[in-house]
């Protein structure tokens, strides 16, 4: 099912339980569960992530793009197959969420500029759940 622009505007889905629970009300499916899991476990690691690598130091956001080639290298993928072992469903939100932090990191800027505000964290440029979403289900379509 295509979903409208128009379905798309609600009242203030803003927040992570808001967007899941929307979603939950548009796409009917038996994987439906475990794709809200997959966008939790994926805005987890984000958080977990920016809290370890977030300071001005453009080497730990290199490092941190190391670390995010190397939880890609380590998904197993057999050339001409199919992606959908256990190894890639497992790993698909990590994944995910090293590219959004990586993204997410490159405009510290912005917070680090912030420094004598008292609402500093709001200037972190973090990706939108529905974004997280999109990639999420982009991969578990095409699959």
């Amino acid at each position: 099912d295509v979903v409208k622009e128009s379905e798309f505007i609600q009242p203030n889905p803003s927040t992570i339980e808001g967007v899941l629970k929307w979603v939950k009300s548009k796409i009917s499916g038996n994987d439906i569960d475990e794709l809200v899991k997959m966008v939790n476990d994926c805005d987890d690691v984000i958080d977990d992530l920016i809290k370890k690598y977030l300071t001005p130091d453009p080497n730990k956001v290199r490092n941190l793009v190391e670390k995010t080639k190397g939880v890609v290298k380590a998904v197993k993928q057999a050339r001409g197959k199919k992606l959908a072992n256990g190894d890639f469903w497992e790993q698909l939100p990590v994944i995910v969420a090293h590219v959004f932090t990586v993204w997410t990191l490159q405009r510290g800027e912005f917070f680090f500029n912030a420094s004598d505000s008292a609402n500093r964290e709001d200037y972190i440029v973090r990706p939108h759940i529905g974004q997280i979403l999109a990639v999420i289900r982009m991969f578990v379509q095409a699959i």
